[in-house]
């Protein structure tokens, strides 16, 4: 099977965890980033929209963000984009499954309404969703209070391995089309003249960004406002980013690819200045604290642009919800969590007989030999025998 996954952090950190587990059965493609609000979604489906609906299934993860952050930084702009955005996923040809990752303690939180928000707009989108708070995960399967640790993502993979059958889910969707799109985007291959495009690439993305050395003008409609900016900020790369937008400094925070609200209105003709200073102390942007001293550079990767004149129109694609069953993930949590431990309860002498005893069984019951060395693979991920016979496995089981 062939999944998309459209996530935040949970799904980023998911790489080593459920994506990883996944991927031994399914071809999984991750489009996912941290600390992004879902007007990242809208742009990441926009501009891969024949990858998603070309997949068996998308997997969605964005409202911990939305809980943490989001819902009270957006102010009236949040409900009304979040509307939209599920309207918009309503259209996807493609099935998909919203990923409610837990948060500890959600409902003591004062933004713990988006929970049941997100629940009633899938629902009544039709839009299938697994909601990980109500598992029973404890205080110890967290890394914080607001992201899984790898054990208990890891069995979430297993769980969704398992539960993921093309059967089950129904057919899929079709007829849906997105009529009127008040959004649209611009990437940084739309403005070399005001820079160099260059690449960057690690484990989990490759981006283009355009390193801004002049003012970038784009002459936009009056009634068109800019809502989202993504930038790159490289760990090695020295001094502080920032960019001027139609005069309005803003600091642009933290290491990595982030895409971040523009929270404040900027319509019409737009204007983005680098910031180049000795020493400043600049707000960054959506009130992510303050940077202060050197600003060197700006490296510019996409932003999301919304026309008022426009609305979110759509035809619903027809689709079945379907249900995950979690039973059993926090008993195999626990029990990966103790293969984790700094004391293991298989030696290597022991995965060593194991795994034989695996290789010795594939002519009999591949199926169950690949079970075996799944699980060996969790306790030893760097195993070269161990490796080459899960990929032989899947392609010979055709997974």
């Amino acid at each position: 099977m062939k999944i998309v996954v459209l996530g935040t952090s949970n799904s980023v950190m998911g790489n080593k965890g459920f994506i990883q587990a996944l991927s031994l059965t399914h071809d999984v493609v991750q489009l996912s980033s941290g600390r992004v609000p879902f007007y990242y979604h809208i742009l990441t489906a926009l501009k891969n929209i024949d990858v998603i609906e070309n997949a068996d299934l998308v997997l969605i993860d964005h409202y911990v963000n939305d809980v943490n952050y989001y819902a009270r930084r957006m102010g009236e702009d949040y409900l009304k984009g979040l509307e939209e955005f599920y309207l918009f996923l309503s259209s996807l040809n493609v099935r998909i499954l919203n990923l409610f990752f837990p948060i500890f303690d959600i409902s003591k939180l004062p933004s713990f309404w988006v929970l049941e928000k997100v629940k009633e707009l899938s629902g009544s989108h039709s839009i299938s969703y697994l909601d990980l708070n109500e598992v029973g995960f404890t205080e110890n399967n967290f890394a914080n209070e607001e992201h899984i640790n790898h054990s208990a993502s890891y069995a979430l993979g297993l769980i969704l391995s398992r539960e993921l059958k093309l059967d089950g889910m129904g057919e899929k969707p079709t007829g849906g089309e997105l009529v009127s799109n008040p959004y649209s985007y611009f990437d940084a291959t739309s403005f070399e003249g005001s820079g160099v495009v260059s690449n960057f690439k690690n484990s989990l993305l490759s981006i283009d960004y355009l390193d801004l050395k002049t003012e970038l003008i784009l002459d936009l409609h009056e009634s068109q406002r800019l809502i989202s900016l993504g930038y790159l900020k490289p760990k090695l790369k020295q001094g502080h980013s920032g960019v001027s937008i139609n005069m309005n400094d803003v600091g642009l925070s933290d290491h990595g690819y982030f895409h971040e609200v523009v929270n404040f209105p900027v319509f019409g003709r737009l204007s983005l200045c680098p910031i180049v200073s000795a020493d400043a102390e600049i707000r960054n942007l959506i009130g992510r604290g303050t940077s202060s001293g050197e600003f060197s550079y700006t490296y510019l990767v996409d932003f999301l642009v919304y026309d008022e004149r426009k609305q979110m129109v759509v035809t619903r694609a027809e689709r079945n919800v379907f249900s995950i069953n979690c039973e059993g993930i926090v008993q195999i949590t626990e029990r990966l969590s103790l293969v984790a431990t700094e004391k293991p309860i298989l030696s290597n002498k022991t995965i060593k007989v194991i795994r034989d005893y695996a290789i010795d069984l594939e002519s009999q019951d591949m199926k169950a030999s690949f079970e075996i060395m799944n699980l060996l693979k969790f306790m030893k991920p760097d195993g070269l025998v161990i490796n080459e016979k899960l990929t032989f496995y899947k392609k010979a089981l055709k997974y």
